[in-house]
C-alpha cells in the first residue's frame, strides 16, 4: 500500500434542498408607530420576503430585532419573543423572514411574519454539494 492510498479521500455528497426550519411565527410590534404605516406596508403579500436587522444599541431592549422592507423599518419582533432570534443572528446564522398574514383597515394594521432558518448554511455548500473528508 502506498502513501497515497492511505491518505483520506474527499467524498462528495449531493444534498437535496431541505425544507427550512420555521423558528417563529409572530405579530410585528410597533407597526402603527411608524410615520406612515400604510405606506410602509403597502404592496406586502403572502410570503413577501422581508429582512431582519439587529439593533443591539436599542435603549429599551438589547435583543431588539427590526423587521425591515429595504431601508424602511416596519416594526420589531416583540420583546418577549426575540431573544433566540437575536442570539442566532449574533452567532452569524442567516435567517429569512416573510409575511404570513396581514389585516389592514382604516384604523390599524396587524402584520404577522414567519422567521425561517435553512437547515444547511449556503456557505457550507460548494456547487450544491458538501465536501466531506472520510477519516
Amino acid at each position: 500500500m502506498t502513501m497515497e492510498e492511505e491518505q483520506p479521500k474527499g467524498l462528495e455528497i449531493e444534498i437535496q434542498p431541505l425544507k427550512p426550519i420555521s423558528l417563529l411565527v409572530t405579530r410585528v410590534a410597533g407597526v402603527m408607530y411608524r410615520d406612515d404605516p400604510w405606506f410602509v406596508t403597502d404592496g406586502l403579500y403572502h410570503h413577501c420576503p422581508l429582512e431582519l436587522r439587529r439593533e443591539p444599541e436599542n435603549d429599551y431592549d438589547p435583543f431588539a430585532v427590526m423587521v425591515m422592507r429595504g431601508d424602511e423599518m416596519i416594526g420589531y419582533i416583540p420583546r418577549e419573543r426575540n431573544i433566540v432570534i437575536a442570539n442566532l443572528m449574533d452567532a452569524g446564522r442567516e435567517l429569512r423572514c416573510r409575511v404570513c398574514a396581514m389585516d389592514r383597515d382604516d384604523y390599524s394594521i396587524d402584520l404577522w411574519i414567519e422567521i425561517l432558518m435553512d437547515r444547511i448554511e449556503p456557505k457550507d455548500l460548494i456547487d450544491g454539494k458538501i465536501k466531506l473528508t472520510v477519516i
